[in-house]
């Protein structure tokens, strides 16, 4: 499938000095992951929203430049950090944007193991 977002998109959500084919792969990385991943049906352009900032949490996590700073401190150096992050996606602001678009939840079940239960009506043969 061709790509939903382009490489001016994705530099309208994440500051970056990446050059632009190095962001045009990340952007067919997060392009394949939503087309496999997210099968429920979204509207199109919920899906290119979840593509963008996908590719933004993509280049955050391999960059390093993922968390907003509220505070800096020299002596003693201390740096605080907007938000509440976890592991996966919520570990950057763009991956847990991600999780918020995707309705079906197919982002946030990625990976989780299913289980499946069978009662047992009778134990006699």
């Amino acid at each position: 499938m061709a790509n939903r977002v382009t490489v001016a998109e994705v530099r309208g959500v994440i500051t970056t000095d990446l050059l632009d084919a190095s962001i045009a792969a990340y952007i067919g990385i997060a392009n394949s992951m939503v087309t496999a991943t997210v099968t429920c049906g979204l509207d199109d352009d919920i899906m290119k929203e979840i593509e963008r900032f996908l590719t933004a949490h993509l280049i955050a996590i391999t960059s390093g430049n993922d968390r907003v700073t509220t505070a800096e401190k020299l002596g003693e150096a201390e740096v605080k950090y907007a938000g509440k992050y976890g592991e996966g996606l919520k570990s950057t602001q763009y991956g847990q944007m991600v999780l918020a678009l995707d309705t079906c939840g197919a982002f946030a079940n990625l990976g989780k193991k299913s289980a499946t239960m069978r009662a047992i009506t009778s134990f006699e043969s």
